[in-house]
């Protein structure tokens, strides 16, 4: 029970995640676009769960570090009628090493 993850990858493509819902049937996850791709240190797209027109940002920066990368995800730009952002909207953050 897996996923497909479609990509373009350049400013303004398509992004979506598509597989099997619960009873088997296609049905897509996530739909996104692309709005900036910088390899190999910036991605950022916005994205909405299934085939939603209620979107968010997501930014992530690579930074080479002296023996490591360090990574950075920023997730904004919610709509404040997007059910996630009630979820969210309390969190700090979170921060992973």
């Amino acid at each position: 029970m897996g996923a497909d993850f479609e990509l373009d990858l350049k400013p303004g493509g398509a992004m979506t995640w598509s597989g099997p819902s619960k009873d088997g049937k296609p049905m897509r996850y996530v739909t996104g676009e692309v709005l900036r791709a910088e390899p190999p240190k910036l991605f950022e797209y916005k994205f909405g769960m299934g085939d939603e027109a209620v979107m968010s940002r997501v930014k992530v920066e690579l930074t080479p570090e002296t023996e490591a990368v360090k990574v950075v995800v920023t997730n904004d730009d919610w709509a404040e009628d997007n059910p996630a952002y009630a979820q969210r909207a309390s969190s700090t953050g979170c921060t992973v090493s």
